[in-house]
């Protein structure tokens, strides 16, 4: 089993912001009373009538055993039904309201769901001692909390209807980045695709079924260097039976062909640690081309 070493943990999220046009926007999500998960009533929303939670953004929380865990949705105002489901995960140190607002879902989720949790305190090495919220970031780690965490709301967003169980989605930003390629690796036969940006792994092996991959990371990065993201590359280029002589790009994208339908897309962008521009429609674009097979 290969772990991550103590570089890797590097994910702080330093600099790593939502992309110009969604940093104007609110850091809470549109204000709404909260329906509750466990009774609320379908709503009437066009399309939709099968999902109970309502249009437009809400806070929740959910019981994982004994921790009680926090997240935001977005319910787009034209969702389809079933809905697909995009997560996305903060970095560390950041916080939920930043990865919907990046995630821009009002733009490019307007028929899905994103849902955005919130981390739960850790500590890295190279930060010292003080934590601050994040994700795991290898199978086992912190008693699989977040893996936890991920199924639990799987679960529950599909008895509430609210869920295209083909079409689940995986996104994040650094830490998020990190504990995106987890689900890929660990949750394959769950994940449709996953976007990882700024992060790095997976680092523990083997992973699950094939899982179309786009990975996004920055050259000039200093907290996870830009070698973690080729290696990120290789591997899902490897496990999803792509072309051995795939290459990273020097600059832009580039993408793996990969006989299986599994595509792995590695963009290189000349910026340091931060959420590039229009990263959100690139990974809505990657994101919506995969389903699946009911």
């Amino acid at each position: 089993m290969t772990r991550p070493s103590g570089a890797l943990f590097a994910a702080l999220l330093l600099g790593c912001g939502p992309e110009p046009a969604a940093a104007a926007a609110t850091s809470k999500p549109e204000t709404q009373t909260p329906p509750d998960l466990e009774t609320s009533a379908p709503t009437s929303q066009a399309g939709a009538s099968r999902c109970s939670l309502a249009t437009g953004g809400s806070e929740h929380t959910i019981a994982v055993g004994d921790t009680t865990r926090e997240y935001l949705v977005h319910v787009g105002s034209e969702l389809s039904t079933p809905p697909a489901v995009v997560f996305a995960w903060h970095g560390f140190g950041s916080n939920p309201e930043g990865s919907l607002a990046a995630m821009n879902g009002s733009a490019f989720w307007n028929d899905a769901i994103v849902v955005a949790p919130r981390g739960m305190p850790r500590t890295f090495e190279q930060f010292g001692d003080r934590p601050a919220l994040g994700w795991q970031v290898a199978s086992g780690e912190l008693d699989d909390r977040d893996l936890a965490l991920f199924d639990t709301l799987v679960t529950k967003l599909a008895s509430l209807g609210c869920l295209d169980e083909t079409r689940v989605y995986t996104a994040g930003v650094s830490n998020g980045g990190f504990f995106s390629n987890v689900l890929a690796c660990h949750r394959g036969d769950v994940i449709a695709a996953a976007a990882p940006t700024g992060g790095g792994g997976p680092f523990v092996l083997p992973c699950g079924p094939s899982v179309p991959v786009l990975v996004t990371h920055g050259r000039k990065d200093k907290v996870v260097p830009y070698p973690s993201a080729t290696k990120t590359f290789a591997h899902w280029a490897e496990h999803n039976g792509c072309n051995a002589d795939a290459a990273p790009p020097d600059d832009g994208c580039a993408a793996a062909t990969c006989p299986t339908g599994a595509t792995v897309r590695m963009c290189s962008e000349n910026l340091g640690h931060r959420w590039p521009r229009g990263q959100a429609k690139r990974t809505a674009a990657f994101l919506r081309q995969f389903a699946k097979p009911r």
